[in-house]
C-alpha cells in the first residue's frame, strides 16, 4: 500500500471497534484518512511514519494506542475531542500539529507529543495522568492551565519547552490526607522563559 493516498476505513473485519495494530505503517503517500464511527480505537503504530499524512477524521475513537501517528511529521488537521487515552509516543515527532482539542483526554502517555514544536493551545481540564517526557521540546506552549482532576506529571515533561511563560495550578486541590499531587523531578527543566508558577492555597 505505499503508494495510497487516502483511505475509508469501515468496520467490517475490524474486531470490537479496533483498528488493528501497524495496519498503515509506513504508508509514505498516505495524506487523508476517514475513519467510520464504528472505529473507537486505534491501535498501535497504525498509521506510523506516514510522512505525508495530513488530515484524519475519527469521530469516535476514544483510545489511541502507543505510536499510533509516531512521525507523522506533516499531520496538521485532526479531531480528537472525543479521545480519552494517549498512548507512549502517540504523536511523537508530529512537528505540524498545532491546535488539538484534549478536553476529554484523563491519559497522556510516555512522549505522547514528543517535540511537537508547534502546540500552542492546550485544554488539560480533564487531564489525571501526565507521563514522562510527554511535551518535551512543545516549544509552542506559551501558557498551561491545570485543574483539580490532575494526579501526576512526570520526569520532564515539559523540559525544554522554551518559550512556556506561564503555568496555572491554582486549581488543582491537594490535601496532605486525602489527594496528593505528584510532580516528578526536571517536570520543567529548561524552560528558559518560564516567568509565572501559581499553585493553588491547599498545595503543600
Amino acid at each position: 500500500m505505499s503508494n495510497l493516498k487516502g483511505a475509508y476505513v469501515e468496520l467490517g473485519v475490524l474486531e470490537e471497534g479496533l483498528l488493528p495494530i501497524d495496519v498503515f505503517t509506513q504508508c509514505e503517500k498516505l495524506e487523508n484518512v476517514i475513519l467510520s464511527e464504528a472505529i473507537t480505537v486505534i491501535g498501535g503504530g497504525a498509521f506510523k511514519e506516514c510522512e505525508n499524512l495530513t488530515k484524519v477524521e475519527m469521530p469516535s475513537v476514544i483510545d489511541i494506542w502507543g505510536k499510533a501517528f509516531y512521525q507523522c511529521s506533516n499531520l496538521s488537521d485532526i479531531d480528537i475531542t472525543n479521545v480519552q487515552t494517549i498512548g507512549e509516543a502517540a504523536f511523537y515527532g508530529c512537528a505540524n500539529l498545532s491546535d488539538v482539542d484534549l478536553s476529554n483526554v484523563q491519559t497522556i502517555g510516555e512522549a505522547a507529543f514528543y517535540e511537537c514544536s508547534n502546540l500552542s493551545d492546550i485544554d488539560f481540564y480533564n487531564v489525571q495522568t501526565i507521563g514522562k517526557n510527554a511535551f518535551y521540546k512543545a516549544n509552542g506552549l506559551t501558557e498551561i492551565t491545570f485543574y483539580e482532576n490532575l494526579k501526576e506529571v512526570g520526569k520532564e515533561a515539559f523540559a525544554f519547552c522554551e518559550n512556556l511563560k506561564r503555568v496555572d495550578m491554582s486549581r488543582v486541590y491537594c490535601d496532605d490526607y486525602k489527594y496528593q499531587l505528584k510532580i516528578d523531578e526536571k517536570c520543567f527543566y529548561y524552560c528558559s522563559n518560564l516567568e509565572e508558577i501559581l499553585f493553588s492555597e491547599t498545595t503543600a
